[in-house]
């Protein structure tokens, strides 16, 4: 399948462009073909991300959710703590 859209929620801490510079690091980028492993690197970004501003009980979790005409929708949402 092709990712049709991404969305990232709860995200305060971290901005929506150093996110971004994220997500086009691992290559998760709308259009492009759905692979569950650049998806596992992304999170594992997002959270070294959150590491290095000294947020370690911050989680990242991902959901994909199939669409018609062979896409699916992205959904990253991110909890970060205290």
């Amino acid at each position: 399948p092709v990712i049709g859209s991404i969305k990232v929620t709860g995200n305060n801490l971290v901005t929506k462009d150093q996110i971004n510079g994220v997500l086009s690091n691992v290559g998760l980028v709308e259009g492009r073909v759905f692979d569950q492993s650049v998806l596992d690197k992304l999170t594992n970004s997002l959270q070294s991300e959150y590491y290095s501003i000294g947020h370690y009980n911050a989680k990242v979790t991902t959901t994909v959710t199939p669409e018609p005409r062979n896409r699916v929708a992205v959904l990253v949402t991110v909890s970060e703590g205290r």
